[in-house]
């Protein structure tokens, strides 16, 4: 499940056409055709895109996280386009669309009826060559370049199989998410993915493959 999630939500980022700021390309956009994955959900847009990974335990409660998820990476991606069209093209800072969202989907959720938690991962392209991400939990970031990864994003854990995540009784906040602002160029391959694919799947192996069909 979170092998497919993670998958789907990888891009490769092209120039936006004409050397302007650097894009999400369409072509890579899978997740477009599919955004939710059980419990998990993803989006992805020309300046922005997310992962947000539900935790599975909720079931054991008779609930499905999956409804806040999907109610959460929806705020973000909604958030998130306005930001990118009210900015002249720039993405918003992703730890404030992440804050922005929480507080749109709490607004919204006047009879308490969504529970559940989840990791979050967004990232935008904030300039011509930087890619910011807010990463909070277990879920996270990498950036290939050919067969080569130059970066992996780190993990946020309390304890084992414990991660930082948001939503019902969660302590965790928006505010806690890790910021990165890391520098890509045309031709890099971001991956934006839950533990699902970063615990079992080698990222030499996802970059061997990524530069294969590239």
């Amino acid at each position: 499940r979170g092998v497919r999630c993670a998958a789907s939500a990888s891009s490769a980022v092209g120039d936006g056409g004409g050397g302007r700021l650097l894009a999400f390309s369409p072509l890579a956009m899978v997740v477009r055709d599919k955004p939710h994955f059980g419990h998990d959900a993803a989006f992805a847009q020309r300046r922005s895109a997310g992962v947000f990974d539900g935790v599975g335990g909720w079931v054991y409660d008779g609930v499905d996280p999956g409804h806040f998820t999907r109610a959460l990476a929806n705020a973000c991606a909604q958030i998130a386009q306005h930001a990118h069209s009210e900015g002249g093209g720039r993405g918003e800072c992703p730890r404030a669309v992440l804050r922005a969202a929480v507080r749109a989907v709490d607004e919204q959720d006047t009879e308490r009826a969504l529970m559940g938690t989840c990791t979050a991962t967004v990232a935008s392209f904030t300039s011509r060559t930087e890619l910011a991400v807010a990463n909070l939990g277990d879920s996270g970031f990498a950036v290939l370049r050919g067969a080569r990864v130059t970066f992996k994003s780190d993990e946020q854990q309390h304890d084992f199989n414990f991660p930082f995540q948001l939503g019902t009784d969660s302590a965790d906040l928006p505010s806690h998410a890790a910021r990165v602002a890391h520098r890509v160029r045309v031709g890099d391959v971001v991956i934006a993915g839950s533990d699902g694919l970063f615990d079992n799947v080698p990222l030499d192996d996802v970059a061997r493959v990524v530069a294969q069909r590239a």
